[in-house]
């Protein structure tokens, strides 16, 4: 009787039987025949349109009238293969106290409420909307700019400064422009010239106070000026042009406006959903001490 106990057939068998009758005992879900898989024209579309993760029942079901026999026999040996996993994985209760399984519920019950799809906006609430969100679409200033550094580390603070000066001179003596800046002075870690650059980017190289000097400096002034003064030393700048920040029209970013008033509304939606189901439940809050307390 030992020797039999120990027979790895034997186990084989019982580990099958109990699964066989754990998976017996689970009740089917709707429409769903115990011990039968039905590989349909219906079910083997939802299935194509979840592996897709899109749901677009019309597009899918022309895809599928299009498979030829062979590709429709592999596309329902597949679903059968996931369907018969799926049952005896559900009916061991493996899904109890996955996190990875919890959050697809969760993901797959957002889908079900954002499912739930508003009118398409009018014209009219996006250009309201816009008008009521003005700042978000703005447009920043730009500028374009050569430089010429003198590094102070490289120099020392009174030399680095009496070279810009000297060759501030002498730039604008011959009357040299934007291109001059290559070759003169000390290597930049960054770049020499700037193309229309916005005020951050501006900022993360040169530091605020420069970025902001260099954003008062007139274009149609057409010389070098400076020296300027950034974290790292002197700076000779060639301001060729300068743009201002501006909100642009609602047409030209309606694009981007229906988007994020989709979007909003969206989350909205979700919102409002998730304080309904919450009226179902009672709600029972144990949070304890912060340290502080």
């Amino acid at each position: 009787m030992g020797k039999l106990l120990r027979e790895p057939l034997l186990h084989f068998l019982l580990a099958g039987g109990l699964l066989y009758g754990l998976y017996a005992t689970v009740a089917p879900e709707k429409g769903e025949e115990p011990g039968v898989i039905i590989a349909d024209r219906e079910a083997l579309i939802a299935f194509m349109e979840y592996r897709a993760k899109i749901f677009d029942p019309e597009t899918f079901a022309l895809q599928y009238d299009a498979l030829s026999p062979a590709f429709r026999q592999k596309l329902a040996d597949d679903y059968v293969d996931e369907e018969i996993l799926y049952r005896t994985a559900k009916g061991l209760g493996l899904e109890n106290g996955d996190y990875v399984i919890r959050q697809r519920l969760i993901q797959k019950q957002r889908f079900l409420i954002e499912d739930v799809t508003e009118a398409v906006p009018s014209e009219a609430a996006l250009a309201a909307y816009h008008a009521a969100n003005a700042a978000r679409y703005a447009v920043p200033g730009s500028i374009t700019f050569a430089h010429v550094f003198f590094d102070v580390e490289a120099r020392g603070d009174e030399a680095a400064q009496a070279a810009a000066k000297e060759t501030l001179t002498l730039l604008n003596g011959r009357r040299a422009g934007f291109e001059a800046a290559t070759g003169a002075g000390d290597r930049f870690p960054w770049l020499t010239n700037y193309v229309e650059r916005t005020p951050d980017f501006v900022a993360d190289h040169f530091g605020s106070e420069m970025m902001t000097s260099l954003f008062t400096i007139d274009p149609d002034a057409g010389v070098w000026q400076g020296p300027l003064r950034s974290s790292l030393g002197y700076h000779l700048v060639f301001v060729s042009s300068r743009t201002e920040p501006r909100i642009p029209s609602f047409k030209e970013v309606e694009a981007h406006v229906k988007a994020d008033y989709e979007d909003e509304a969206r989350r909205a939606n979700e919102r409002k959903a998730l304080d309904k189901l919450r009226e179902s439940y009672e709600i029972r809050l144990d949070l304890g001490t912060s340290p502080a307390e």
